[in-house]
């Protein structure tokens, strides 16, 4: 992932799981990763990062 900011929408894999998260903070080569309740899961390394959501479809 070149461009990784804060409040992107990332797939992470951690400890072999798949995770949707949100970006709380970057710092160089790593990433502050949370969830939309104000809760921290942790520091990852930018290569944990495999997608970037670009667009959400809101279902009627």
């Amino acid at each position: 992932m070149n461009t990784l900011r804060v409040d992107d929408i990332v797939l992470v894999r951690v400890k072999g799981g798949d995770f949707l998260h949100l970006i709380k903070a970057v710092d160089g080569e790593r990433v502050l990763i949370g969830n939309n309740s104000c809760g921290l899961n942790g520091w990852v390394g930018k290569g944990s990062v495999y997608g970037k959501a670009i667009s959400i479809e809101r279902r009627k």
